[in-house]
């Protein structure tokens, strides 16, 4: 990951940032598997398990027209609130374009959002990884924003 944001946390010489969000997440007690999947199908289907779905209309994501609908877990995971859980799904091709979710201490504030846009399904994927030399394990790092 690289944001302005980091930057200034970062070490010198460092402007990536390795993060380990499944294994941040546990030792917060939270299985963000159980909440977004790898697989846009299984997101899809997870929507199936929420509880009050609503449709909340139609909306353009990463130019697709898409239906929004918002649903919350109907039980809290780990002693974890997540309100409200968004999805946005194809009109034309039933594809997951966008999931989005805040998690909170339960009663508490939700301090964290988390956005996931999905796209160019079906092309094939380039993937340049960043040096080793260039890159911060966020894990040994105090950054404000990352649990820090």
């Amino acid at each position: 990951m690289r944001s302005p944001r980091f930057s200034d946390a970062l070490p010198k010489g460092k402007t990536w940032l390795k993060l380990y969000l499944t294994k941040q997440a546990k030792a917060q007690g939270l299985d963000l598997t159980a909440i977004a999947a790898q697989d846009p199908a299984q997101t899809l289907a997870r929507l199936s398990g929420l509880a009050n779905v609503k449709s909340l209309g139609d909306e353009q994501v990463g130019g697709a027209d898409t239906t929004h609908y918002r649903g919350s877990l109907a039980k809290p995971v780990a002693g974890q609130t997540f309100a409200p859980f968004d999805v946005w799904v194809g009109k034309d091709d039933g594809f997951v374009r966008r999931v989005q979710f805040s998690t909170a201490a339960a009663g508490a504030t939700p301090r964290s959002l988390i956005t996931m846009d999905l796209s160019d399904f079906g092309k094939d994927v380039t993937v340049t990884v960043p040096s080793a030399a260039g890159t911060a394990d966020a894990t040994s790092l105090n950054i404000p924003g990352l649990g820090g």
